[in-house]
């Protein structure tokens, strides 16, 4: 049985690295320092377990609220993504402001996502956190390696194993069959991150969608707004996966959700929840 943590030396690599970068004052935002000593950390993690671990990182969007900051693969697919934030913001979205709030209200519909300044880390699933948060007992960003105890690393190490080992699961109710109220919630959750997403890429001029967006006006509806060919676009994407998941699963038994009696405007389960 080991005494110390694998995680304790990267650890304290990644807090020296980003204290350096945060005393150089160079240009960039605070959160930057933050993402070349964080992918270098999960590397070394990866490479410690013996694990395929790799970060995708995504290119910060000016004014809008993009996407997580990585996308981490574990043996090529996906089992997460990571958010970080300027040392000292923390990562309990209960405290967030302006901004940082809003892109909260996006990302918190994520089934598997990894918040971190740099000294709170902590877990969430669709909004539920996981774990009680990790916070070291001093300020990478000022205290470098001295901000790190084996205390740290082991709670760190434990939070982070069940990050990356997440696996997506099938609602299935107490008798076994697959849920579909509970899938058309997945579902939906995945509708509205789409739309967003949509929404996001409608703002710029290069994005494919534009043109998209102005052949299904010419085509289908000539009056309609961004948003509601965002909406169209994300409910037209999710709504084979509804069918394909619900009733092309074999001898698998369904709970047929309860769809309302009376009409209304949406035009499959998946779409009055989005």
């Amino acid at each position: 049985m080991r005494d110390e943590s694998v995680l304790l030396q990267p650890l304290r690599d990644f807090a020296e690295a980003v204290a350096a970068k945060m005393a150089a004052r160079a240009g960039g935002e605070p959160e930057d320092q933050l993402r070349t000593p964080f992918e270098n950390l999960m590397t070394a993690l990866g490479y410690a377990l013996g694990w395929d671990l790799v970060c995708k990182g995504e290119a910060p969007l000016p004014d809008r609220l993009g996407k997580p900051d990585f996308a981490i693969s574990l043996r090529k697919l996906l089992a997460g993504y990571a958010e970080l934030k300027a040392p000292g913001l923390g990562a309990d979205p209960q405290r967030f402001t302006g901004h940082n709030r809003e892109q909260w209200k996006r990302f918190k519909d994520l089934p598997n996502l990894l918040y971190t300044d740099g000294n709170e880390w902590a877990v969430y699933r669709r909004g539920e956190r996981l774990r009680d948060i990790v916070r070291l007992s001093g300020d990478v960003a000022t205290e470098g390696r001295k901000a790190v105890t084996p205390q740290h690393a082991s709670a760190l190490e434990a939070l982070l194993r069940d990050f990356l080992t997440w696996e997506p699961v099938l609602p299935f109710d107490r008798k076994g069959r697959l849920d579909l109220n509970r899938f058309v919630d997945e579902l939906a959750a995945y509708c509205r991150m789409l739309r967003q997403d949509v929404a996001d890429a409608l703002k710029d001029p290069t994005s494919p969608l534009v043109q998209l967006a102005k052949d299904w006006r010419k085509l289908l509806f000539p009056d309609a707004s961004d948003a509601q060919f965002a909406d169209a676009y994300a409910q037209t994407v999710t709504s084979p996966s509804f069918w394909r998941g619900g009733w092309e699963r074999g001898p698998c038994p369904l709970a047929v959700p309860k769809l309302p009696s009376r009409p209304t405007t949406a035009c499959s389960p998946v779409h009055s929840r989005c």
